[in-house]
């Protein structure tokens, strides 16, 4: 009786595994897609300049972070998803998120 039990669920087992594949997939992929569409709400490089006219020259050109005073930053990649690549700007001297950027 059990065998018999065991010859009809067997082949079940990797259905339920394709099933969950599928299932993970799509819920990842709205979350990524949720990601990308809202990655720069609050935290564009105009909302920085917003909230901190200190760090810019007249120009616009970026002079020093808010926060250390430090002059230099990178552009880290972060993620790339369907609303293009984008990256995070942080200071190279105190580590904090300056703006972020999709190309």
């Amino acid at each position: 009786m059990n065998s018999n039990l065991i010859g009809i669920l067997f082949p079940l087992v990797p259905l339920a595994f394709v099933l969950a594949v599928i299932y993970l997939y799509i819920r990842g992929g709205r979350e990524v897609d949720e990601y990308g569409r809202t990655f720069l709400q609050g935290h564009s490089l105009a909302d920085y300049a917003r909230a901190h006219p200190e760090s810019f020259r007249a120009d616009g050109s970026f002079v020093r972070c808010h926060a250390c005073g430090g002059r230099q930053f990178s552009a880290t990649w972060t993620s790339k998803t369907k609303y293009g690549t984008h990256y995070s700007h942080v200071c190279r001297q105190c580590g904090i998120e300056l703006w972020r950027t999709t190309l």
